[in-house]
């Protein structure tokens, strides 16, 4: 059987920083008289489950299943990403609900095909203790019956280092690899991971070498292997 087709029997426990995809779609017919800008005339809008989320829709649209760990604030972008997450196939969500710390949401402008404008509306620091123990106890209690584990961070703020070492200590545990999806350019917070997928300009933060090219991503990613304890690395 194609690798691709034994995919529908694969459980995927993803972790890491949801957020709401908003693009707000309109035409441009004039400029602003109070100051020179743009003028959206507004024809409608389109939300999608981003971020970690985005992982678990990818996931899901191979035909595996995923369920998906992560924060959401006590808001109605909150709301709307948990109805989303809902209404997917073969997504199952367990996202903790922060009381005071918005949902990550990302409003883009777009208009005749071309973006105008992101605005985030995010709060990117550390979740609190209290609510570290909430995730890892969550991942804890998802973790049976999963095939692989997925990190995925966005540096918003839910994959501390206390979060990584759990999550990725209690799949060791189980015996299920891990795969991880960086931001920070330190590396080793990732020690234990079975398989680290940066792309160019991480890899760059985090060695100063530049892996564009297939000899230089070979340099790259050994000096990789060198600094951190992880089994593999894909640059992408």
């Amino acid at each position: 059987m194609p690798l691709i087709e034994k995919f529908s029997a694969v459980r995927v426990l993803c972790i890491g920083d949801v957020m709401l995809d908003r693009f707000i779609g309109g035409a441009v017919r004039r400029i602003s008289p109070e100051s020179p800008v743009p003028v959206l005339s507004v024809t409608g809008t389109q939300i999608f489950a981003g971020g970690a989320a985005n992982v678990a829709r990818n996931v899901a649209a191979l035909g595996g299943q995923c369920t998906l760990v992560g924060v959401v604030g006590q808001d109605a972008t909150g709301e709307d990403l948990n109805r989303l997450i809902g209404a997917s196939t073969g997504i199952a969500g367990a996202l903790v609900t922060v009381a005071g710390r918005p949902t990550t949401e990302k409003i883009r402008f777009v208009a005749h095909g071309q973006h105008m404008l992101r605005a985030d509306s995010e709060d990117a620091s550390p979740v609190s203790a209290a609510d570290e123990e909430r995730l890892i106890a969550e991942i804890a209690a998802r973790l049976p019956g999963h095939q692989v584990v997925v990190l995925s961070d966005y540096a918003k703020g839910v994959l501390t280092d206390r979060v990584v070492k759990e999550a990725t200590g209690l799949a060791r545990l189980a015996g299920l690899p891990v795969v991880v999806d960086p931001k920070s350019a330190n590396f080793a917070r990732y020690d234990g991971a079975t398989l680290l997928t940066p792309n160019v300009p991480e890899v760059l933060r985090a060695t100063g070498l530049d892996a564009s090219g297939d000899e230089a991503a070979i340099a790259a990613g050994r000096q990789v292997l060198e600094k951190a304890a992880i089994e593999a690395v894909l640059i992408t």
